[in-house]
């Protein structure tokens, strides 16, 4: 099938070519015309290439993609997605779980990575948004400076300072290197912390909400239980006067 396609192609070239030469030989369009013939053949290779490189990169995320659970199914549904894009989620968030795990590892792999991730606790805030976009997945188009920018540049940045690292003589260059690097791994690790915070705003600020009114809540039945008490109290003062009042007037 495929063989067939390139024969038909190839053919395609050559009968452009012979019409061209056909038309006029000595006119020198042939040759004004054969490099766009080339390039129009080269831009055509390069997107194929492409496609391929691409549904390649599919293929690989369908073939590691865990089956889904019934549960996780019911709960898409509910979060109010359709198959569709349930299956658009899943392939995101199934390549964000290996460059979370990439990452992870690759932080371990080099005292300053680790001094670097414990500072900024990157690892822990990239994992936290991958938990909470699978809790509540409509947050999707919120993560996307994340998903798309912050945590895969993160991977390539840690793995190349691991190879400059790697190198078995360094010189002052590859010093300098390191440290700029390491200055902008911890920027990018500081932005990916930033997303986690943005990703929550809203809840926390919706748990700030609900825990100011339970406060509110408690003040009003500790007040209104205080009320009821002062009430129930027996006035001891009146009923001793009285008693003293009949006792007297009983002796005389």
């Amino acid at each position: 099938m495929k063989k067939n396609k390139w024969m038909k192609w190839l053919l395609y070239f050559f009968a452009i070519v012979g019409a061209l030469t056909i038309v006029d030989e000595s006119s020198g369009l042939l040759d004004s015309l054969f490099p766009l013939i080339i390039l129009a053949f080269i831009i055509y290779g390069i997107k194929r290439w492409w496609g391929k490189r691409q549904q390649a990169k599919q293929a690989d995320v369908s073939v590691n993609m865990p089956p889904l659970r019934q549960d996780l199914t019911q709960h898409y549904h509910e979060a109010g997605l359709d198959d569709q894009q349930i299956k658009f989620f899943r392939e995101t968030m199934n390549t964000a779980r290996v460059q979370i795990e990439t990452l992870e590892q690759q932080m371990n792999q080099v005292a300053k990575l680790k001094a670097i991730n414990l500072k900024t606790q990157a690892v822990k805030a990239a994992q936290g948004i991958f938990k909470e976009l699978v809790k509540e997945p409509q947050k999707l188009h919120r993560a996307d400076g994340f998903l798309y920018n912050h945590l895969p540049n993160l991977v390539d940045l840690t793995e190349k300072y691991i190879t400059i690292n790697d190198h078995d003589i360094k010189t002052a260059n590859t010093y300098e290197a390191l440290q700029k690097s390491a200055e902008v791994i911890e920027q990018v690790s500081a932005l990916v912390v930033k997303d986690f915070e943005q990703l929550v705003a809203e809840d926390l600020a919706e748990m700030d909400v609900e825990v100011s009114l339970a406060e509110q809540q408690l003040a009003r039945q500790h007040e209104e239980a205080s009320t009821s008490q002062a009430f129930e109290e027996p006035d001891t003062t009146n009923d001793e006067g009285e008693d003293g009042t009949d006792g007297s007037t009983h002796n005389g």
